[in-house]
């Protein structure tokens, strides 16, 4: 969450996509890097442009974490750094017209998507040549594109 605890009061709408696609994406990374050091078969689904059941599962779950922080609906336990983090996206929802209800879902609607994309990138980061990764990365685009029953299982 280091780049949503970054945010300040003078930031923007997109500067928040920007921190919530950072954060989703580096998340998403480092899980990913644990997962494949403990599931190795699994792991080389991904170079196939599949992405393993039970990490697409818990990819899930991070995109609804994120999504329960950014509506502070968020049920876990409240600690200091999670409080800091929602006060801030709230200053900037707030210092751009956006705190309403009706308006935040708008924005989910419209950055939700790109925060998904944002998660596939960071599970591509590291799979080499480059030019393979791009190609995962469009098949994983093709096949695993926001789909409906994502945002219904984040809601």
């Amino acid at each position: 969450i280091k780049y949503l605890k970054d945010l300040n009061g003078h930031k923007s709408t997109n500067d928040l996509r920007t921190a919530f696609i950072k954060c989703s994406a580096l998340e998403t990374y480092m899980s990913w890097l644990y997962y494949k050091s403990k599931n190795d078969d699994d792991a080389k689904q991904l170079n196939n442009g599949t992405i393993p059941d039970e990490f697409l599962r818990s990819m899930f779950y991070t995109f609804g974490d994120f999504k329960d922080l950014y509506f502070d609906t968020d049920i876990s336990k409240k600690d200091e750094n999670m409080t800091k983090v929602k006060t801030k996206i709230n200053n900037v929802l707030q210092k751009n017209g956006q705190n309403d209800d009706k308006k935040r879902k708008e924005w989910w609607d419209t950055n939700g998507p790109k925060i998904w994309k944002g998660m596939l990138c960071g599970l591509t980061y590291d799979i080499k040549p480059k030019g393979k990764q791009t190609n995962v990365l469009k098949q994983l685009n093709q096949k695993y594109k926001y789909p409906c029953d994502l945002e219904m299982f984040a809601s």
